[in-house]
């Protein structure tokens, strides 16, 4: 679904995807999913993170209602989305790479030397694209980055969603405006 695709190109920068590493990113997050399965992990994560958060320590502990662990919560939240989310696609881009690497290889044929050559050039591949993945700036930790930040903002909305149905937590992230705040009471 296209509506995915856009949705991760407003926090990252993704827009040369198409024309990386053979076109194997591009299966990774077209073909193979990517995009909507990113999504749908950061939404879980929120989602579980958030329910165990209010539901089991905001009912049962008050010295964890605070807004700082609230924080740390929600930092963690982003941490175990990008982590979740990068294991995911390098374990889905590996498995395509050798799917792509034994598709060239069964184009290989002809005289010793020409399959010698297109072994060579698949080792090759190989290589360029492993090293594609592990490198500072890839579309995959690119795109764990954007799955970090929707579960983060997920875990926020959900929180304003079920803070009232906890015993101590019901003023985490912020408290509610009371409605005879500030007057004088006849």
């Amino acid at each position: 679904m296209k509506i995915f695709v856009y949705i991760y190109y407003y926090v990252t920068t993704l827009t040369g995807y198409k024309s990386a590493c053979d076109g194997l990113v591009k299966n990774l997050f077209e073909k193979a999913g990517g995009f909507q399965t990113g999504f749908f992990i950061a939404f879980c994560v929120g989602l579980i993170i958030a329910l165990l958060y209010y539901l089991v320590c905001c009912n049962f502990s008050f010295k964890l209602a605070k807004r700082g662990i609230w924080i740390i919560v929600l930092l963690f939240t982003g941490i175990f989305a990008y982590l979740l989310t990068n294991y995911y696609a390098k374990g889905v881009f590996k498995e395509l790479l050798k799917v792509e690497a034994n598709d060239r290889r069964a184009l290989c044929s002809g005289t010793l030397d020409e399959i010698a050559n297109c072994n060579a050039t698949i080792s090759m591949f190989t290589t360029n694209s492993t090293k594609f993945i592990n490198r500072p700036n890839s579309y995959l930790i690119l795109y764990s980055v954007g799955s970090a930040f929707y579960a983060m903002i997920f875990f926020f909305i959900i929180s304003f969603l079920i803070k009232d149905y906890t015993v101590y937590g019901k003023s985490i992230p912020f408290e509610k405006a009371r409605k005879n705040k500030g007057q004088i009471k006849n």
